[in-house]
């Protein structure tokens, strides 16, 4: 894709990636549709459409400025439409996802992967800027952003004192309807509020590497990443993988030289597994369900592990076809790993 195609969708993925984060603890009946994919062929769609975005923690999801908020949710783009309004750009994606969410409230407690269906629609300007050889891209929004986020009941909920316990079993009283209409307004309330900042690209004109950040970066500024050494990269982004819970990047293309970076920083490791981009839908259910393992051994052209504190470094074996990175933690504890793609 060309520097300035990839600019453009590099930054509309952040700014409605960025804003969804805090929206993600939700859930969806249609979540797990694997309806196809629909672009309407711009190239601002079709760079993003097919593409995983990973969402921050919501306890996270304002950084601390000193350390870079671990991903724990995926929202897979599938349809994607652009409309010109003047001066402005619209643009529409839809798609579901997951996050991992641990909240407990009025004696409820709710720990799980808990899946949702997203519709977001973002309208605003761009302005570019150069300085120190790197290209900056700004987005503004000029409007409120819409956001729909379609969730289900189906919340596995524990009570945490005898009176959670009993109101979570009352038969009138619709406990998982309420948590999940309570959780939906507080989820798009929050999209809008962290749209409202827009987003920046970066692209360093020597070295060719594009990335992106939520607000708006001064002229030669580039985004924080786990991975800071110069060395060029696909994806590198810090996750957090509960039990019980799977986060998926890319797609990626294939290559003979691929290498997968990993630095657990707590926890037992990281499992990963591949995927061809051509079988995703058909697995999943199991991804969004947080049971990777029940993915058919079919649909996997490589997997492996990496376990214990420390840096690792691995061969990605794709083969021929586009791919998926299906990521889950190694045991029965949450790992926080730094994790980096490059070829």
């Amino acid at each position: 894709m060309p520097p300035l195609r990839r600019a453009a969708a590099l930054i509309a993925l952040s700014v409605l990636a960025s804003g969804c984060a805090a929206a993600a603890s939700r859930e969806s009946a249609r979540a797990g549709s694997t309806d196809a994919t629909r672009s309407d062929g711009s190239p601002l769609c079709e760079g993003l459409t097919e593409r995983f975005i990973g969402l921050p923690s919501v306890a996270d999801s304002k950084g601390s400025g000193a350390e870079i908020p671990p991903l724990a949710g995926s929202w897979w783009i599938r349809r994607c439409t652009t409309e010109r309004r003047g001066t402005t750009l619209a643009l529409r994606l839809e798609g579901p996802g997951w996050y991992w969410v641990e909240a407990s409230d009025g004696g409820i407690r709710l720990k799980q992967q808990v899946p949702f269906a997203l519709t977001t629609e973002v309208t605003g300007t761009f302005k570019a800027g150069y300085r120190a050889g790197l290209a900056s891209l700004w987005f503004k929004p000029t409007e409120e952003a819409r956001v729909e986020l379609d969730a289900s009941n189906d919340l596995d909920l524990h009570g945490t004192n005898a009176w959670g316990s009993v109101v979570r079993r009352l038969p009138l009283l619709p406990v998982r309807s309420l948590i999940a209409e309570s959780v939906s307004r507080q989820a798009s309330a929050a999209i809008r509020t962290r749209l409202r900042d827009g987003a920046t690209v970066t692209y360093e004109l020597i070295g060719g590497q594009s990335d992106v950040a939520l607000g708006q970066l001064d002229a030669g500024e580039k985004p924080q990443r786990p991975f800071d050494d110069g060395t060029p990269w696909l994806a590198n982004d810090r996750w957090m993988l509960a039990p019980a819970a799977a986060q998926v990047l890319g797609p990626l293309e294939p290559a003979s030289d691929l290498s997968l970076d990993v630095v657990v920083e707590s926890g037992p490791g990281v499992m990963y597994r591949a995927v061809c981009q051509d079988v995703m839908a058909e697995n999943l259910g199991a991804v969004m369900n947080g049971t990777p393992e029940r993915m058919a051994a079919r649909a996997l052209v490589d997997h492996g592990q990496v376990l214990g504190a420390g840096k690792h470094e691995r061969r990605l074996n794709a083969g021929a076809c586009p791919f998926y990175v299906v990521l889950s933690t190694a045991g029965n504890a949450t790992t926080v790993a730094a994790l980096r793609v490059r070829g």
